[in-house]
């Protein structure tokens, strides 16, 4: 079965392969606190929760895409680190929806595992008050086949 922490590792390696994200992080957005980190810009997750119907789970998940800013960044500059931030997004959805996140660095999952990208939508970040971090955040729902089976159970025998 595909768990929650397949999934963080998948993850986890989309974000050391990419060319601009230079931390991963994950838990909840409090995490996010800008002195936690000295290499920007971040891919963070939040694990939201998810649904089970007929035989399928699907994961409600928040990936955060944030760059810090310059002390006075002009709204110029913060546009452009915002789009730089999308298009890393967008990178993210395009190696999910071709199956490729999960063939990352084996052939344990491919595209025919059943895994669908449901859905995702980006939203902008800016954060001016408490950490002055720009960016996007994008809310995934992606399903996994999920076979209700008792064979699951760990029961002792």
């Amino acid at each position: 079965m595909i768990d929650y922490a397949l999934l963080l590792n998948r993850l986890r390696n989309f974000s050391a392969l990419h060319d601009v994200i230079k931390t991963f992080t994950s838990g909840p957005e409090k995490n996010m606190d800008r002195v936690k980190f000295n290499d920007y810009p971040i891919m963070h997750v939040v694990y939201a929760g998810s649904q089970y119907t007929d035989n399928t789970k699907t994961y409600d998940l928040t990936v955060y895409f944030l760059e810090l800013p310059l002390e006075h960044a002009t709204q110029q500059q913060q546009e452009h680190m915002v789009s730089n931030m999308e298009h890393a997004a967008e990178d993210l959805i395009g190696e999910i929806a071709t199956g490729n996140l999960f063939d990352l660095d084996t052939n344990q999952f491919a595209a025919n595992t059943g895994i669908v990208l449901e859905s995702a939508s980006t939203q902008v970040v800016t954060e001016s008050k408490s950490n002055n971090m720009c960016g996007v955040s994008l809310s995934l729902q992606l399903s996994v086949p999920a076979p209700y089976d008792s064979c699951n159970i760990p029961y002792t025998t």
